[in-house]
């Protein structure tokens, strides 16, 4: 039986500098549901490249992606797409510093089309299940870079918990590429853990 794979690239070619480098060169990959993969090398191999592309942040020169069957290639609407179905943790924080942490972690949200209540509901729970409750209406310039890391990633570190499911976002691929921070937090808060399933 040919099981679906969860995510899938076929001959995925991806250059910088008009073609002279080369990040990725005819990469095959198969990722089974539920399969926890971590991508290994050194810097610039490409790597960061390959996570952009399997969250449709950028297309591939040539080749195949597919997301839970779904060809990347066919979406027409890439920011509706990763709304919808792609959780990212970026290795940086990328908070906007003109917004206040609730308002960050509300950014997401907003291709989703829920309504501002509800955002603000879902910020204020999700700032309290990484322990940065009551700090809703600070900038990013008022926290260290830890907490900034946390507000960052607040949207997304939970998306096996229950309560976010509760919430109905459930996205088909999640990309960690700051997955030191999400593991010692796990580490810290094994409850996190004891809520999936």
């Amino acid at each position: 039986m040919n099981r679906q794979a969860a995510v899938e690239a076929q001959g995925v070619v991806k250059t910088f500098e008009d073609g002279r480098i080369h990040a990725l060169n005819g990469l095959d990959l198969r990722v089974e549901k539920g399969e926890f993969v971590a991508l290994v090398g050194p810097s610039g191999c490409g790597k960061s490249t390959l996570l952009h592309l399997l969250a449709a942040l950028e297309p591939p020169d040539a080749g195949r992606i597919l997301v839970a069957g779904h060809d990347l290639a066919s979406e027409h609407d890439l920011p509706h797409y990763r709304a919808r179905h792609v959780g990212i943790i970026f290795q940086l924080h990328n908070l906007l510093p003109n917004l206040t942490a609730a308002e960050n972690v509300q950014v997401p949200m907003f291709e989703l089309g829920v309504s501002g209540r509800e955002r603000r509901e879902r910020a204020s729970l999700l700032l309290a299940l990484v322990g940065m409750e009551g700090h809703g209406t600070q900038r990013p310039a008022e926290f260290s870079g830890g907490e900034r890391g946390w507000i960052g990633d607040s949207p997304f570190i939970f998306l096996d918990c229950r309560k976010i499911r509760e919430l109905g976002w459930k996205p088909k691929l999640t990309i960690h590429e700051g997955i030191l921070r999400t593991l010692e937090y796990l580490k810290a808060n094994p409850w996190v853990l004891e809520a999936r399933g």
